[in-house]
């Protein structure tokens, strides 16, 4: 079949949001259901498919750490509400 340029969708502009799809990626901010109202940040996803984040309550403190299948976040992505950048981490390591 031939291909007609009449009908491509040019999405070099769209927000990253929609087309990056459901699954969970790393800065991804998730409001928490159940237990004591916050938010998740997922700060890391392993080849496993094992999203690891941290919980704040509504002060904004970390409460918590947890782990959970990222389809799990992919099925409730309309509880994403926003990004942060997860900058790496800098160690000046002790030698003494």
């Amino acid at each position: 079949m031939a291909r007609n340029d009449n009908l491509t969708l040019d999405l070099a502009n769209a927000p990253e949001p929609i087309v990056r799809g459901t699954l969970p990626s790393v800065g991804d901010v998730y409001q928490k259901r159940g237990g004591p109202p916050g938010f998740w940040v997922v700060v890391s996803i392993n080849a496993s498919g094992w999203a690891y984040v941290l919980s704040f309550d509504m002060s904004g403190e970390v409460n918590g750490a947890q782990h959970y299948r990222a389809s799990y976040f992919a099925e409730n992505s309309s509880r994403r509400v926003g990004r942060t950048n997860i900058e790496p981490f800098h160690v000046e390591w002790d030698a003494s």
